[in-house]
């Protein structure tokens, strides 16, 4: 019974709690130094200044000490391999968004956030004034404790609980869990994005996605996604596809298709067309013995520097695939070329 619980559980957490025991004697350990260097002789004219450079450098010191170990608890999730039942659900396009909401939520602590890397930078640069205004509105409201090594060590345990959870919470959000990619959720989210832009185009009535569920334990994951599309007046013999590619950049492509239909009348294997969108366009011929249509993608270097593909772009993508594949094919496959 215990081995079948353990297959289960999908991650080992032990070095996760390991680092966050490690974290709290840390803050521990900062907070006595803190008042050991403290000045012991109260009302010195020296108490204030050194009361603040000490609150100071204990300050940095905890919130960079405490962003490691918050990244360290985070890479400390360790994926345990298992079986995973899987199963294939068709969806709608609202409803698939819906499900894909429910799997981040389930596992949003597994990925780093995309904002966490830039507020991790802004946040200890604000941690200088807010310890001398916090400081000077101390000294201000109650002057008679400026002086006094007790109420002094109360501020030192203020500023390393505040500055400490700031640090931990921003590292543990700006690294990944050692995880499988199933359960990072990026690269799903920018198909999704593109998913919409396509289906924001007049022509397209209705839009389908077949998405590869795993299940394991509590543990319930979206894998791979097709995004597939019908088109306002054509037969269901005609279908438009949303494939991607990359890692840390998304390509898109479009690939539509007649199932059973005569080749098109496009003959060379690659032509560029400019469409009015920020790349040029590649148009290449889809030639097998069940289906004819074309591939359409931008015309982009897949790697080396990050493009940005503005939504906009993909939407005209869209209608110049609707406008190849209703003047390319005879109108017995349910397209109409009078609408081209």
């Amino acid at each position: 019974m215990t081995d079948m619980k353990k297959s289960l559980e999908v991650f080992d957490r032990t070095k996760e709690r390991i680092f966050v025991v490690l974290f709290v004697m840390y803050v521990i350990a900062v907070t006595a130094l803190g008042f050991i260097l403290l000045p012991s002789h109260p009302y010195d004219e020296a108490f204030v200044g050194v009361t603040l450079c000490l609150l100071l450098t204990l300050g940095l010191a905890v919130y960079i000490g405490s962003a490691i170990f918050g990244v360290l608890a985070k890479q400390g999730i360790v994926y345990r391999t298992g079986r995973w039942k899987y199963e294939d659900v068709e969806y709608d396009l609202e409803s698939f968004a819906d499900a894909f909401e429910n799997h981040k939520r389930a596992n949003w602590h597994l990925s780093a956030r995309r904002y966490s890397v830039k507020r991790s930078c802004c946040c200890i640069c604000p941690i200088v004034p807010f310890v001398v205004l916090f400081y000077a509105i101390f000294l201000i409201v109650i002057p008679s404790w400026s002086g006094h090594p007790l109420y002094a060590r109360y501020l030192v345990i203020f500023v390393n609980v505040f500055v400490s959870t700031d640090g931990i919470l921003h590292g543990y959000n700006y690294s990944n869990a050692k995880s499988r990619t199933h359960f990072q959720t990026a690269y799903i989210e920018k198909r999704l994005q593109y998913a919409y832009a396509v289906a924001s185009v007049d022509e397209i009535t209705h839009a389908e996605v077949s998405a590869r569920v795993g299940i394991r334990g509590d543990y319930r994951i979206i894998g791979n996604a097709s995004f597939r599309f019908r088109v306002k007046g054509l037969s269901d013999k005609v279908m438009i596809q949303l494939q991607a590619s990359g890692t840390e950049f998304v390509y898109p492509s479009l690939v539509g298709t007649v199932h059973h239909a005569k080749q098109p009348s496009i003959k060379s294997s690659e032509q560029k067309r400019e469409i009015g969108a920020k790349y040029e366009v590649v148009v290449e011929p889809i030639e097998n013995d069940d289906d004819a249509g074309f591939t359409v993608r931008f015309d982009m270097p897949l790697s080396g520097t990050k493009f940005h593909i503005l939504n906009d772009d993909i939407a005209r993508l869209t209608r110049f695939m609707i406008q190849l594949l209703r003047s390319n094919f005879d109108p017995e496959y349910g397209i109409d070329t009078t609408q081209a």
